[in-house]
């Protein structure tokens, strides 16, 4: 959707790429360089490969998918996506698989081969004297180049494999997205957004390295195979005791996988709740603040986190415990093996001993590292397929109850069409029977909960009926009651994924009243809106639906009170020119609250309670006496804007008219990328916060004794096959030495201290890092929750969430292992040098070459990979927010490709720098093989310590520099939770007191010189603000959008920092705690924002009240019977984002919860500009009631609800014009309140003025 995914990018040079360049990976070369040269971007980013795209990826998926229904619909068995993912992947890379399968078969066999040309070195060089030189070096040669074969096959293998990963995560993760795109309404009530999200960041992406791991189950058992049949003809019998050690494993990972499996299974669902969640603190932000609920919210998240935790660290104990076996199970088992070839009386030759540690290490390396974390991947991939598939099945819009009613004039016919939910006691809609014309003008009218937007749902098929039948011809488009904007120019807004018409565009403009508020943005409609459409007011959030409804060309227009937040004219122009003209000749169905517009359409359906109660146009239900007028309480009379009809500085007005939320049309600010080397304080900061300073050194030394106890067990193999070669070769019997018996009491106890202090390694760092991993998710909490509201308005919902689905996941679960690997190899590979150099010295000096060149190489590869991996999650983002806006229905598929391709780049560079530091390493080991085997007096120990230390040497480097690059990579995730800690609060409360228990007594505010700016390049928003409202006053604020009146309310809630003062009954806002004032004040939002769970915790989230309590006030706003009709009660759930209560019964909630709080100061922020007059009546009733000893604050959309008000205080420009009795301001003839009424209707007028003249002289 964002323009600037749209730019031209430069084919990827894997494309066209030489059969020397592909193996060798020089194609790669240009990235490193780019990465070298500047900081990587997304402009950098390749095209992604054709058969990497989303979109084609998507579209394959999708049709398998629906055979695989069909199917399993035909033979009644349950559906999964294991299939079709197997049909995709399978026939497409068939030939791909039997090359892959060649390949590994000659790796497969060559590992054991290189083991056998071990041990004829070993055995030649043991008897120098019998050795040919011709002989040795051949031997040599051939260890050698079965290094280099299998460096050359392994690395274009493993792309291979992660690339086909990266497709699973790619078409996984689009066919969730295009299913959003079909899902009704009423699928959310059960899959909240928080789960659809963790489908896509958490489940997709456990596919990433499964294809790789599953090719190691079927290598590993040929490998297990070749290799036991080769040990047997060393050791037979003894053989078995070590092979057996080894393959015991094998079920305990098993059992172990099952165990993780349903560990993943309890922390998914936490994981859900708690993205859920925070998806509705972030997006109801503003309420939670002036609610006072950020403890309620701090709570509810804590105990999903709790929850969540405990799962992730019983698992990240098993996988770092399996993790870190390869440090002594090789070596326990090449003990055991050895220790039972002595008891069954032979002795230990350096030829066997080390073939056998050479083979162990490869049968290490596939039974203890490949093979379990195949089957461990591939049994845990089973939770994931089971939800993608368990959502994949929800019900869909019902494309086939679409009926072309040809040879009718009708485009619309309902016969006894009843919508039951099983969660409640009634009838959403029941018997609803009409048919509506072709090319009608139908306006459906209703008290609130009456069932209009119900209908309109299962006229669009986003809600199920469970009787009767729909028939419709045509396409429809509709415009929600609650317009939804998305982050991207008001252009694509409207037009959406249609094409731009330019005429067309251009009068849709036109029809709705956007060309004046167009041409006062700074770049007209290319304007970047902010999230949810924060920057912009509600009347243009409205127009800019209606725009995008009546733009695409549609048989049928829904449109759902369009024109209940804009002024009455700009209403009237819209109804005519937009809804009478354009429109003419479509079938358009109006819901409206509004009367003056009943007079206009060709047919009106009355809804009340579910039923439909009277059908007819204007002049026959007049004929029959109905009373619209008690139907819907009254006629609403509607404010006009001040520019139109008073001279207040007239000629405007700047982007200010577009700002009435804290931010301007322009500040929706890029996600910032990091560059270069993360800091040293990044990482000290994770280690400390887990475990400080002194834990951090407890980690270092433990990692330093284990190897030290690794190494050493390594080197006495040398040590004792030397003794036993002296022994052998001693002419007399003077060599005596130590016993075998002391030999197996050493061997045995270097080992038990090696598994001792491997067991206490695991526990100590995954007990830390999930300290850490658990105050840095509170932390950044804390601090986001405490964030002033403009951070919201200038980081979209995606970019937030990004931060607690995938970092935390990178933080919880991949960093901890990544930890584990950088330092346990990384002292490995230390460790193996060490004993290279100890056998011979010389060897250092290629060491230091090879370090050196390694060194830059690795400097070279983390330029790049650095930059793209923080590319990739900057482009995950979008990805985050396209969906998380698409549950609401935005489509696009963009930002897939993007981050697609910033993986596939990743992963390429960084298979291209493990073949090329392969080949380094490989040269050092030549190098280290050469110059022993020029050495003639050298023991056959000796030899098999270094070939068996260069061999495990050859694949640590390079794979400790990229778990250490991976390492780095994934510390941008603790880097970017980082940089959300630390932002600045919303208030340092610099408080002298708390304030008094009973504090406002008497509910008295002075605005004294209140200023306010968003930010010092943005203009006043308010200017010098000076007014005092006594206590228990009723005051009502008007003016023109942008004039300042929610910027005052957010003042008084302190929501932005302000000049001046504001002071409640003599205490100065300023000096008081946050908390202690937005709890001392109510409010009645304009948007009614219900939290999902149950109907009490969005009364009373603290438990402060009785259900007696509850009861009454949910009585009072005549929400009784509602909530008694549920099956639960005040314990019935409501939904994400309440979509199961109508807008208006989500106002009378709203209503409910300021009743209950019983303050002195109340706000109604435009509360009744979205309901109908019924529910208006209804809140003025209650408000009056129960706030008659309170102040009452009213923002008007309407004049009629604040003209019997104290005080009006008329706001333009952010400075008081009038502030007065209403009667006083109407005797004004050139007044802005007088010009406000004068505009209106002789009628109107003339009754709001003899309102406010009873109200001042009764």
């Amino acid at each position: 959707m964002d323009g600037k995914l749209r730019h031209t990018k430069q084919a990827n040079p894997r494309e066209n790429a030489s059969i020397f360049c592909i193996p060798t990976f020089l194609y790669a070369l240009p990235i490193f360089l780019k990465g070298l040269r500047k900081k990587l971007t997304e402009e950098d980013v390749y095209e992604t490969l054709f058969d990497c795209r989303a979109g084609l990826l998507g579209e394959k998926l999708e049709k398998l998918w629906k055979e695989e229904v069909e199917k399993c619909h035909k033979t009644k068995t349950k559906p999964s996506l294991r299939n079709p993912l197997l049909r995709l992947f399978w026939f497409e890379n068939l030939m791909n698989g039997l090359m892959l399968l060649v390949l590994e078969v000659i790796i497969s066999f060559s590992r054991p081969l290189q083991c056998v040309l071990i041990g004829q070195l070993i055995t030649i060089c043991s008897s120098p004297k019998d050795a040919k030189k011709e002989e040795i070096y051949f031997y040599g040669a051939a260890v050698v180049c079965c290094s280099f074969l299998i460096s050359s096959l392994t690395h274009p293998f493993l792309l291979v494999t992660q690339s086909l990963g990266l497709k699973l995560r790619v078409c996984c993760s689009s066919l969730v997205y295009r299913k959003i795109l079909k899902l009704r309404l009423d699928v959310f009530d059960k899959n909240s957004s928080g789960k659809i999200l963790t489908l896509v960041t958490n489940d997709s992406n456990r596919f990433n390295d499964l294809p790789l791991t599953m090719q190691y189950i079927w290598i590993g058992i040929l490998q297990v195979i070749v290799i036991t049949y080769l040990v047997y003809r060393e050791f037979e019998i003894s053989s078995l005791f070590g092979t057996c050690s080894i393959i015991t494993f094998v079920p305990i990972y098993l059992l172990s996988g099952k165990i993780c499996k349903q560990l993943r299974s309890k922390t998914v669902a936490k994981t859900d709740e708690r993205i859920r969640t925070m998806k509705e603190i972030i997006n109801g932000i503003q309420v939670v603040k002036m609610y006072n609920w950020e403890r309620y919210f701090s709570n509810l998240v804590s105990v999903y986190r709790r929850m969540e935790i405990r799962s992730i660290r019983f698992s990240s104990y098993i996988k770092g415990g399996f993790a870190s076996i390869h440090l002594f199970l090789q070596r326990t088992s090449v003990f055991i093996t050895i220790l039972a070839f002595v008891l069954f009386g032979n002795n230990i030759s350096a030829v066997n001993a080390f073939k056998l540690v050479c083979f162990y290490i490869v049968f290490r390396a596939t039974v203890n590292m490949h093979l379990p974390k195949g089957i461990y991947l591939l049994m845990e991939s089973a939770v994931p397929l089971e939800r993608l598939s368990e959502f994949l099945l929800c019900d869909e819009t019902k494309e086939e109850k679409e009926i072309c009613l040809k040879g009718s004039d009708d485009a619309i016919i309902l016969h006894n069409v009843s919508v039951h939910k099983s969660e409640e006691t009634f009838d959403l809609l029941s018997g609803i029977s009409f048919n509506i014309k072709r090319g009608h003008l139908v306006a459906i009218v209703g008290p609130v909960g009456g069932g209009k937007t119900s209908l309109m749902h299962v006229i669009l098929k986003e809600l199920g009926y469970s009787s009767g039948s729909l028939e419709i011809s045509g396409s429809c488009s509709y415009a929600p009651q609650e317009p939804w904007i998305f982050t991207s120019t008001v252009r694509q807004n409207i037009i959406f994924s249609n094409s731009i018409k330019q005429e067309r565009y251009d009068e849709v403009l036109n029809v709705c009243e956007l060309k004046h508020d167009l041409s006062v943005l700074s770049h007209h409609d290319l304007t970047i809106v902010g999230d949810r459409g924060a920057s912009l007011s509600g009347g243009q959030r409205a127009r800019i639906g209606l725009a995008r409804a009546v733009y695409r060309d549609a048989d049928i227009y829904i449109l759902d009170d369009p024109l209940s937040a804009v002024d009455p004219q700009v209403g009237q122009t819209i109804f005519d020119k937009c809804i009478k003209s354009f429109l003419n000749g479509k079938t358009v169905l109006l819901i409206t609250h509004q009367i003056q517009y009943l007079q206009a359409v060709d047919e009106i359906i009355i809804l009340s309670n579910g039923t439909v109660v009277a059908k007819g146009n204007f002049a026959e239900l007049s004929s029959q006496n109905f009373n619209f007028e008690k139907l819907l309480c009254k006629a609403s009379v509607d404010m006009s804007t001040v520019c139109h009809v008073v001279p207040l500085n007239d000629q405007t007005k700047s982007s200010q008219d577009a700002v009435t939320n804290g931010v301007s049309v322009t500040a929706v600010t890029e996600e910032r990328v990091v560059s270069g080397v993360v800091s040293t304080s990044v990482y000290t900061t994770y280690f400390t916060i887990g475990g400080n300073r002194i834990g951090l050194c407890c980690i270092f030394a433990l990692f330093v004794v284990t190897q030290a106890f690794a190494s050493g067990a390594d080197y006495f193999i040398a040590y004792w096959v030397n003794v036993e070669q002296i022994r052998s070769q001693s002419e007399t019997e003077t060599y005596i030495g130590m016993s075998t018996t002391v030999f197996i009491y050493i061997y045995s106890s270097i080992i038990f201290g090696l598994i001792v202090f491997t067991v206490a390694t695991v526990i100590t760092l995954h007990s830390i890092t999930m300290r850490s991993s658990t105050k840095l998710h509170n932390s950044m909490f804390n601090s986001i929750i405490s964030a002033p509201l403009r951070f919201f308005h200038l980081n979209h919902s995606g970019r937030i969430l990004n931060r607690f689905s995938k970092d935390i996941e990178t933080i919880d679960e991949i960093l901890p292992l990544l930890i584990s690997d950088v330092f346990q190899f990384g002292f490995s590979a230390v460790g193996a040098i060490i004993l290279m150099a100890i056998v011979n010295y010389v060897i250092l000096f290629p060491a230091l070459i090879v370090i050196v060149i390694v060194h830059y190489l690795r400097k070279f590869y983390l330029a790049s990979g650095r930059s793209l991996k923080r590319v990739e999650a900057s482009t995950r983002s979008p990805v985050l927010g396209h969906i998380s806006a698409t549950i609401q229905g935005l489509t696009t598929i963009r930002a897939f490709d993007l981050n697609t391709s910033a993986s596939y780049m990743f992963i390429t560079t960084s298979r291209a720098f493990g073949y090329w530091t392969d080949i380094i390493c490989n040269i050092l080991n030549t190098c280290a093989i050469f110059l022993l085997l020029t050495n003639n007096d050298v023991f056959g120990g000796n030899i098999g310590l270094t070939i068996s230390q260069s061999m495990g040497l050859l694949g640590i480097v390079q794979y400790v520099i990229r778990q250490y690059a991976e390492m780095e990579n994934s510390m941008t995730s603790v880097e970017r939770v980082l940089e959300y800690t630390l932002l600045e609060p919303e208030s340092r409360d610099e408080c002298v007191t708390e304030a008094p228990a009973h504090w406002p007594e008497r509910g008295q505010i002075v605005f004294d010189s209140v200023t306010l700016r968003y930010s010092p390049e943005d203009p006043l928003v308010l200017n010098r603000i000076n007014v005092i409202i006594n206590p228990c006053a009723k005051i009502g604020v008007v003016g023109r959008t942008g004039a300042g009146k929610s910027s005052l309310i957010g003042s008084l809630f302190r929501l932005s920092e302000f000049t001046g003062s504001i002071i409640i009954d003599g205490i100065d806002t300023k000096t008081i705690p946050l908390s202690d004032l937005r709890s001392k004040i109510s409010i009645i939002p304009q948007q009614p924002t219900i939290f999902s769970g149950s109907i009490r915790n969005n009364l009373d989230p603290f438990q402060e009240h009785s259900d007696a309590t509850l009861w009454k006030t949910l009585a009072d706003v005549e929400l009784k019977t509602v909530v008694k009709d549920l099956l639960s009660g005040l314990n019935s759930d409501i939904t994400e984002g309440g979509v199961n209560f109508s807008v208006g019964e989500r106002q009378l909630i709203c209503l409910a919860r300021a009743m209950l709080k019983s303050n002195r100061i109340l706000v109604l922020d435009e509360a009744t500009a979205n309901v109908d007059p019924q529910t208006d009546l209804l809140i003025q009733k209650a408000v009056r009631k129960n706030f008659s000893h309170c102040t009452v604050i009213t923002i008007a959309h309407r004049l009629d609800t604040v003209i019997d008000s104290d005080k009006v205080l008329v706001l333009d420009d952010g400075k008081v014009v009038e502030f007065d009795h209403p009667y006083v301001l109407l005797q004004d003839s050139n007044g802005a309140f007088k010009g406000m009424v004068r505009h209106m209707d002789k009628s109107s007028s003339d009754s709001l003025e003899m309102i406010a003249k009873m109200v001042i002289f009764k």
